[in-house]
Parts: C-alpha cells; sequence; structure tokens
C-alpha cells in the first residue's frame, strides 16, 4: 500500500509542477507546424536525458492534436534544448519506436533517466 501511496504522490506533484515552459514551446512548436492545438492533449511530457549543469536537456513527449484536415493524430514526440542557446529542437513521429531512437541520438554522452 506504502508503495501505491507513494507512487500516487509522485505522480500527482509532476503533473502539479510539470514542465510549464517546455510545455508551452511544444504547443507553440506544434501550431507553427499547422496542428489545431486548442483541444490538444499533451501528456507525458518528462525529462529524458540532460548534461551537466542541466543546461542541455531532452524531454519526451505525447501528444493528441488535429492535423490541418482536422483529423485528430496521436504522435509521440522527442525535444532536445540547450538553455544557452535559442530555440529547442522538437521531432514528432508516429511511433514510439521512432521517438525512442531519436532519443537515444540526442541522449549520448547525457545522463540518462532510469
Amino acid at each position: 500500500m506504502a508503495s501505491g501511496w507513494r507512487r500516487w504522490i509522485v505522480e500527482t506533484f509532476q503533473q502539479w509542477i510539470g514542465y510549464r515552459v517546455t510545455e508551452k514551446e511544444i504547443l507553440e512548436w506544434m501550431q507553427a507546424q499547422g496542428y489545431i492545438t486548442s483541444a490538444s492533449n499533451l501528456t507525458e511530457v518528462q525529462l529524458y536525458a540532460l548534461k551537466r549543469p542541466g543546461w542541455v536537456q531532452v524531454f519526451r513527449f505525447q501528444i493528441e492534436a488535429r492535423d490541418q484536415q482536422a483529423k485528430m493524430r496521436r504522435l509521440f514526440g522527442a525535444l532536445r534544448s540547450d538553455e544557452r542557446y535559442g530555440e529547442p529542437q522538437i521531432c514528432v513521429f508516429a511511433t514510439r519506436l521512432e521517438r525512442d531512437h531519436q532519443l537515444q541520438q540526442w541522449s549520448v554522452g547525457l545522463i540518462v533517466r532510469r
């Protein structure tokens, strides 16, 4: 029971705190790519890897958004950000496998979250 309670606390805290700036960057990028984000569902935004002292960060995410034909699409994304230099790099894929491959490429030499 303690394990379930601990998991619930961690998940609730992560959702409450979240990565607001990262989420905003993802939604703005999706909109710039032609997706309709007003009714989108952005989930699983999680830090995947980082490089000390924390400027370089790699995130993974999942999003459901409408494309230009108003068809709802479920996409799996990766974001690489270097806080010292400009805009983040964002890629979205149709499958988790493609996204995970991109995450592995971007996280070479970084500290990867277990």
